[in-house]
C-alpha cells in the first residue's frame, strides 16, 4: 500500500457557501450557511485497498453437512417452488460483489495470489428457494370510443416469484487473521408479470437474483470505504464587529482571508451599549472564528474559540450545536488518521519482513510457513531462488512437504536450489 495510492482515495474537505439564506431566530434575522464535509474511518476499522474471496465450502456442492438436498427440499415446499442450487447461487454473488468493490475503487484479488490483500471475504450463501404464484382478479375498467364510454369488466392475470434468499459473509483481516465482522446478506426480491390475456411466463429468476447481488453489493461493500456526510453550519454575517466583511471573503472561497478578518474582529469586537454591541454580537464574532478554524481542519482552535463564544452567550443553541459538530467532527478525524496510520505500520512492517526473509537462510520450515501464511507458490519461488538456502530434500523430507500442501512446483525449485549450492 502506497501513500499515494492511499491518498488518492482519501475525498479532500469541500466547503462551499449554501446558495440559500437560513432563518435563525437565535441571532440576527437572515444568516447564511456554510456546507462542511467530515470523512469517517471505513467501518471495519482499517483501511482496505484490496480484498479476496475465500473459496467456497465445496462440502455443499458434495451435497454432504446439513443441506438438505434440492429435490427433497422442493417436495417439501410444494411444487410451486423451485430451490435453485446454493453453490451456484454463491457463484453469481461472487462475480456481482466483486464488480461491486472494482466501482468503488477496491482491488480484488485471486486466491492463490493474494498475498498484498488487506482482508478476506467469506461468503456461505444457505438457501435459494423461488417461490411462485398464479392470481387472477376481476376488475372494471372504462373505455373511451369518440364521445361514447363504456364499462366492462375484464380478468387480470398475474404470475409472481419471489426469492427467498439466505446468505452470510465474514470478513477477516488479513494482518493478523481475525475476524473483522460478520452478518447476514438476506433479502427477499420480488418480481410480477400480469396479463389481460391469460396467465403470462413467471418472471426472469436473473432478474431476482441481479436484485438479491444488488443487495449484498449495498450491503458489503460500504463496510471497506470511508463515508462522507455533509453538515450545515452557520456563519454570521451581521454588520456589527466586521462580521459581513468576513462573510464576503468566506462567499469568495478566500477561507485564510476570512480567518484573518474575524480574529481581529474578535479581538476588537467589545461591548460597547453606544455602538449597539452587546454580548451576542462579541459571541457571534468569536463563533465566526470557530467555525473558520473548522473549515480548516483546525478542531483544537475551533474548539477553544467555540467554547469562549458559548461562555459569552450560553442560551445560543447555533453556538452549542457547532460545538457539538466539532467534537464528533475532531473524533471521526481522530480515528481516520489513526486507521491511515495503522496501514502505513502494517505495510513498513510487511516490508521489513520481506526484506529479512530475503537475507536470511532458507530451511523447510521457513517454506512450510510462507505457505501456511498463504503466500503465492509465484513468491515463495522467487525468494526460493534469490535465497542462500539450507533444504533437506531427501525422499522422507519430500514425501513430507507433499503431505503437508506444498504445490509440486515449490518442492521442485527447493530441490534444483538445493542441487545448485
Amino acid at each position: 500500500m502506497t501513500s499515494s495510492t492511499r491518498i488518492a482515495r482519501v475525498a479532500a474537505l469541500i466547503v462551499a457557501v449554501a446558495p440559500l439564506t437560513a432563518c435563525m431566530p437565535a441571532y440576527g434575522r437572515y444568516n447564511p450557511k456554510v456546507t462542511v464535509e467530515i470523512r469517517n474511518a471505513p467501518r471495519l476499522g482499517f483501511l482496505v485497498e484490496e480484498v479476496v474471496f475465500a473459496p467456497p465450502d465445496l462440502s455443499l456442492a458434495s451435497g454432504t453437512g446439513d443441506r438438505v438436498g434440492t429435490a427433497v427440499l422442493a417436495g417439501l415446499l410444494g411444487q410451486d417452488a423451485t430451490v435453485l442450487d446454493v453453490v451456484a447461487c454463491r457463484a453469481e454473488l461472487v462475480p456481482a460483489l466483486t464488480r461491486g468493490l472494482l466501482e468503488s475503487g477496491i482491488r480484488v484479488a485471486t486466491y492463490g495470489s493474494h498475498d498484498g490483500a488487506d482482508a478476506m471475504i467469506e461468503i456461505n450463501v444457505t438457501n435459494c428457494t423461488i417461490r411462485r404464484d398464479l392470481t387472477s382478479e376481476t376488475r372494471e375498467i372504462v373505455e373511451q370510443a369518440g364521445e361514447n364510454t363504456r364499462r366492462r369488466e375484464v380478468t387480470e392475470y398475474r404470475a409472481e416469484s419471489r426469492l427467498d434468499f439466505r446468505a452470510a459473509y465474514r470478513i477477516i483481516d488479513l494482518s493478523n487473521n481475525s475476524e473483522a465482522t460478520s452478518g447476514d446478506l438476506n433479502s427477499e426480491p420480488w418480481a410480477v408479470e400480469s396479463s389481460l390475456e391469460g396467465f403470462p411466463d413467471y418472471p426472469s429468476d436473473q432478474i431476482l437474483l441481479g436484485q438479491a447481488h444488488s443487495a449484498a453489493v449495498q450491503r458489503i461493500a460500504p463496510l471497506f470505504l470511508e463515508t462522507v456526510e455533509e453538515r450545515s453550519l452557520v456563519f454570521f454575517d451581521e454588520d456589527k464587529c466586521g462580521m459581513k466583511v468576513a462573510h464576503g471573503a468566506v462567499a469568495a472561497g478566500d477561507y485564510e482571508r476570512a480567518l484573518d478578518l474575524s480574529l481581529a474582529n474578535a479581538e476588537y469586537c467589545r461591548i460597547d451599549p453606544e455602538a449597539k454591541v452587546e454580548s451576542k454580537d462579541v459571541a457571534a464574532a468569536n463563533y465566526n472564528v470557530g467555525i473558520l478554524y473548522r473549515i480548516m481542519g483546525d478542531f483544537e482552535s475551533a474548539a477553544e474559540h467555540l467554547a469562549w463564544a458559548g461562555e459569552i452567550d450560553p442560551e445560543n443553541g447555533v453556538i452549542a450545536a457547532a460545538i457539538r459538530e466539532v467534537r464528533s467532527a475532531a473524533e471521526a478525524d481522530e480515528e481516520l488518521r489513526r486507521v491511515e496510520q495503522e496501514a502505513m505500520d502494517r505495510a513498513e512492517e510487511l516490508r521489513e519482513e520481506a526484506a529479512e526473509r530475503a537475507e536470511s537462510t532458507l530451511t523447510n520450515d521457513d517454506i512450510v510457513e510462507m505457505f501456511e501464511e498463504e503466500l503465492s507458490d509465484e513468491i515463495i519461488i522467487q525468494l526460493i531462488e534469490t535465497s542462500e538456502v539450507d533444504f533437506d530434500v531427501s525422499r522422507a523430507a519430500v514425501i513430507e512437504l507433499n503431505r503437508q500442501g506444498l504445490s509440486s512446483a515449490v518442492i521442485t525449485a527447493m530441490i534444483a536450489a538445493a542441487g545448485e549450492r
